[in-house]
């Protein structure tokens, strides 16, 4: 689209053979990648980001034509946001690195960009900065998007996800350094007898607490995983089938809840699949060797914690330090006392605070480069003043932390907008013009994040509108330098492509976090926020809310006769006929109702409607399943919590196996 903008829009391009291939090049490639889908390779994307910096490259280094270079200053978010969202980190902190000190070389050597040129260094400062900014706030978004989503809601150890995650860069990384690892699979022993004599609330007690005492003697790097219920898996890197051994011994000596285990060493050519079948092949010989000989252990063994460590501390102590030792020992204080805190300011703080703070902060060093690298023209009154401001603006998110709140965001940002309507229509010069431009961005990727879709789609608009009518209160936008109509349509179109693509790549983030990976249910997170939502709707409507809590019948004997596989197989099958039945949607369950899994074969339906008609579906759902499943079932008043309603859902629930 912004090559269109250029051949319709710059008369006096040069090369425009150039920009009529990239334009093919750019139409193929999205009809190709659109009919390819879910196919498309990754180095597809990776080709496709080498020739757009190739091409950029090029536009920045023509000194005779501005509106060219300007525009390629204005498209360098692009593919960072690219690079941060859908590249493996480091390969795109390399491309990154070598991009942005390239373009800095490029823009160094083109007389453009010097202080005293037509478009002026703050201009390239502001492009390398913004790059830099977009490629850094969306890897850290994304990423930490990610990490929530690997992270199993009720023990903090890794979900199935994380785990495969994991495991799959483990493998690759075998076919290179042949360092062996070992899978251990983990079933606790007789934990449905638990939860049915003591419920579900007792059983996700012992779970939390036992996975909280195997990461506290655990390695660093050894990954714990909750595959689903009580079926666990650790990934020991650097470790062999007799160490496994050993760390197992040791685990189960701080497990208040017996269980049974299979290991199994990676081997050359090994699939996640294959290791993991033969852990589960061994975890079920393990439990009829354990049943055999009835050798149950349990929980209450204490773990020696090493007390000899203390002996050369004592030792130290007698002998009197000498003054070198004695600053060794205060530099030492003092180093560890400036990472205490830094460590504190950094859980002080969130992902909100933290990108609120580096936006004006990334502004207050535009600006700086103004002072430090004067132009004509220049009113250094107003720039330390807006500098001021915006060093205020990025410090005081810091200094809030988790208590900053969101209308001060709005507030920033629309200080910011304030700023750039100013130099849009008042500048003197066209670097002032171009880094207000620049701003939109920046601005399009911190809304459509951290916003609800109405204020951030509204705020948007706003600020689109506002550009756009640049062309009506200032039509010298540019100084004769470059195009108002191009240098206004490329802000446009990269703001709102920074935008939509922040809004998609959150609403997947969310996805994965809300969704349980093996049956698509939502998952305990999911569930809150899909069934605050369902409820309010029944309440607007004066409809009625019910509550199920479901049990497979005889899902142990299926796992222990077919293995996981078959049970994960059930699950899968099952829960795909009760989502269509009760007609969910996406993650918040819009139309009918929500199916939610808590853990192993333990499920929650939430039924938009009265009990008998809940129940009268619930019978019908059964009838027709493969699998036998037993469930509770009680109507939700409205001034009740879900979660205690789930938990006389669960009442009901064994009393009912109870009377059989």
């Amino acid at each position: 689209m912004t090559l269109v903008v250029d051949l319709m829009a710059h008369t006096q391009m040069e090369n425009r053979w150039f920009v009529w291939a990239l334009l093919g090049f750019c139409v193929a490639g999205s009809f190709a990648t659109l009919w390819r889908g879910r196919r498309v390779p990754r180095w597809v994307g990776l080709t496709s980001v080498f020739v757009f910096l190739g091409a950029q490259t090029y536009f920045l280094s023509l000194p005779n034509d501005p509106p060219s270079v300007i525009a390629s200053v204005q498209q360098l978010p692009v593919v960072a946001f690219y690079l941060g969202w859908f590249v493996r980190p480091k390969l795109a902190l390399i491309i990154m690195g070598v991009s942005a000190t390239v373009f800095s070389a490029v823009m160094i050597g083109n007389p453009l960009f010097d202080a005293d040129g037509a478009i002026g260094a703050p201009v390239a400062m502001h492009g390398i900065l913004g790059m830099l900014f977009c490629f850094t706030a969306g890897m850290y978004l994304w990423r930490r998007q990610l990490r929530i989503a690997s992270v199993d809601q009720l023990t903090g150890a890794q979900n199935r996800q994380g785990l495969n995650a994991r495991l799959s860069d483990m493998l690759r990384k075998r076919a290179i350094s042949r360092a062996p690892f070992v899978v251990v699979a983990i079933d606790l022993d007789d934990f449905k007898q638990l939860n049915d004599a003591r419920g579900h609330a007792a059983g996700d007690l012992v779970l939390s607490r036992t996975v909280h005492a195997w990461r506290e003697v655990s390695r660093t790097g050894d990954v714990v995983a909750r595959l689903g219920g009580d079926e666990f898996a650790l990934l020991l890197p650097n470790t062999n089938t007799p160490m496994a051994a050993q760390i197992v011994e040791r685990l189960q000596g701080v497990s208040e809840h017996p269980w049974s285990w299979g290991i199994a060493e990676v081997h050359p050519g090994d699939t996640a699949e294959a290791l993991f079948a033969r852990a589960d092949a061994s975890l079920y010989e393990n439990k009829r060797e354990r049943r055999a000989a009835d050798a149950v252990r349990r929980a209450g063994e204490a773990v020696d914690p090493g007390l000899a460590a203390g002996s050369d501390t004592v030792a130290a102590l007698v002998e009197a330090p000498t003054p070198e030792a004695r600053q060794a020992s205060l530099r030492a204080r003092v180093c560890a006392w400036v990472r205490q805190q830094a460590d504190r300011l950094v859980r002080w703080q969130t992902p909100f605070s933290f990108v609120s703070s580096l936006i004006p902060l990334l502004l207050a060093v535009v600006l700086l480069s103004d002072l430090v690298l004067p132009h004509p023209g220049l009113h250094a009154r107003s720039v330390v003043t807006w500098l001021s401001v915006y060093v205020v603006a990025g410090v005081v998110p810091l200094v809030l932390g988790h208590r900053y709140p969101r209308w001060a965001g709005i507030v920033m940002i629309a200080i910011i907008e304030v700023w750039s309507a100013m130099f849009l229509l008042t500048a003197q010069h066209p670097h002032a013009e171009i880094n207000a431009l620049l701003e939109l961005p920046v601005i399009a990727l911190y809304v459509g994040w951290f916003y609800s879709s109405v204020i951030a789609r509204v705020f948007m608009a706003c600020s689109v509108l506002r550009v756009a009518a640049t062309l009506l209160w200032n039509p010298e936008l540019g100084h004769g330098l470059g195009s108002p109509v191009i240098m206004v349509s490329y802000s446009v179109l990269i703001a709102l492509f920074c935008f939509e693509g922040a809004r998609g790549v959150r609403r997947l983030g969310q996805v994965q976090v809300s969704t349980d990976p093996l049956t698509l249910a939502l998952n305990r997170r999911g569930l809150i926020t899909a069934g605050a939502e369902l409820r309010h709707r029944a309440r607007r409507a004066g409809g009625a809310v019910s509550v199920a809590l479901i049990d497979f019948d005889r899902f142990k004997q299926l796992n222990e006769s077919g293995g996981h596989s078959a049970g994960d197989a059930a699950l899968r099958d099952t829960v795909r006929r009760w989502i269509t039945e009760v007609g969910m949607r996406g993650v918040s369950g819009r139309s009918g109702g929500i199916v939610s899994r808590l853990g192993g074969d333990e499920f929650v339906i939430v039924f938009l409607a009265e009990r008998a008609v809940a129940q009268r579906q619930l019978e019908r759902m059964a009838q027709s399943s493969a699998y036998a499943w037993s469930w509770g079932l009680v109507e939700v008043p409205e001034d009740e919590e879900l979660d205690a309603a789930i938990v006389r859902a669960d009442a009901r629930l064994y009393a009912a196996k109870a009377g059989r």
